[in-house]
């Protein structure tokens, strides 16, 4: 039996045939946790390779097992079946919920404070119930990551595609047409790296895992602002995310 923790953040990542890159990507998260009241649950989504062993392996052999926990799951019901997975067996263990979820792709790399900067934005700003990272690729360059909800008028816009159009109703525009340089708010963020108030998910439950893949996180983050929660883009947070790597798309 697991000995009580006051939980702050559970991380949740979800794997499927990407053990290489959950491996590459665990020293730098474990170094900013806090060991004494975060954790780590790795769901593997019946990977069709050995994925669930070397998992387990790596986090034996890098004495992780106190931190992490890995999961097999009993069929690969996607995304946010996986991260539902991951929270449900953290609350079991420890008998409590965690302060914060943060749901990270297998296909990512923290930089530094990116963790501490989300619980820091958050405990100032008490309305804010979902934020993303700034995400960059390998090269550092910026990859967009905070957008708004998709419309009639939006998809009016991108089916023209009409430069002055878009300027003059750039609001109307799922992009934000920009790279936030500082905390904006907006509808949605990316799910590689989305941090979540627990009590959001108290407020509106668990996600919809209907969504097997894509916009499972746009929906989650319009059912969070319907509840009456805001959504941030802190770029503070930096995480470089190799895009695709994880789902080949």
């Amino acid at each position: 039996m697991a000995a009580f923790i006051d939980l702050r953040v559970l991380v949740s990542v979800v794997n499927y045939r990407s053990a290489e890159l959950v491996c590459r990507m665990l020293p730098d998260l474990i170094r900013q946790i806090d060991k004494s009241r975060d954790r780590i649950v790795i769901v593997d989504n019946q990977s069709p390779d050995d994925s669930f062993e070397v998992l387990c392996k790596f986090v034996v052999s890098s004495d992780f097992t106190e931190l992490v926990d890995v999961v097999l799951a009993d069929k690969n019901g996607g995304f946010f079946f996986g991260d539902k997975l991951a929270i449900k067996t953290a609350v079991e263990k420890y008998k409590t919920s965690p302060s914060f979820v943060w749901l990270l792709n297998p296909d990512t790399q923290v930089l530094d404070e990116a963790l501490a900067n989300l619980v820091s934005f958050l405990d100032s700003y008490t309305n804010a119930g979902i934020l993303g990272s700034r995400l960059e690729s390998e090269n550092g360059a910026p990859q967009e990551s905070a957008f708004n909800f998709c419309s009639l008028a939006s998809e009016m816009l991108t089916s023209t595609s009409i430069g002055y159009l878009n300027r003059i109703f750039s609001k109307s525009l799922v992009s934000l047409n920009y790279i936030p340089d500082s905390p904006t708010r907006c509808d949605w963020v990316a799910g590689a790296s989305m941090f979540i108030r627990y009590s959001v998910i108290e407020d509106i439950g668990l996600m919809d895992e209907t969504y097997f893949l894509y916009f499972e996180e746009t929906d989650f983050c319009l059912q969070s602002i319907r509840a009456g929660w805001e959504c941030w883009y802190v770029p503070t947070s930096r995480v470089k995310h190799f895009v695709g790597q994880s789902t080949g798309i």
